[in-house]
């Protein structure tokens, strides 16, 4: 934890960045995968035009994981005193 700041402020920080990067990898991914199913579904019958309960699934997914995956790292660096480490 940076000296000077308390734990609220690192936490906010640390979500308010992954929750910029999460949306912004979202919003790519699905304009990519809406401009190839597009592309697929021409070339194959296998691939349906728009599938959004699976896009909203894997997405919701990522989305849990990354949160996860940001959160419990933070939550125990917060706890480190900097002055005694």
């Amino acid at each position: 934890m940076a000296l000077g700041a308390d734990a609220v402020a690192v936490l906010g920080l640390v979500m308010r960045d992954l929750l910029a990067m999460l949306g912004l990898g979202l919003g790519i991914g699905f304009l990519t995968t809406m401009v190839l199913t597009r592309l697929l579904s021409h070339l194959s019958t296998a691939f349906k035009r728009s599938d959004f309960t699976t896009m909203l699934t894997a997405a919701l997914t990522l989305a849990v994981a990354a949160i996860a995956a940001a959160f419990v790292p933070c939550r125990r660096a917060i706890s480190v005193n900097p002055s005694t480490t």
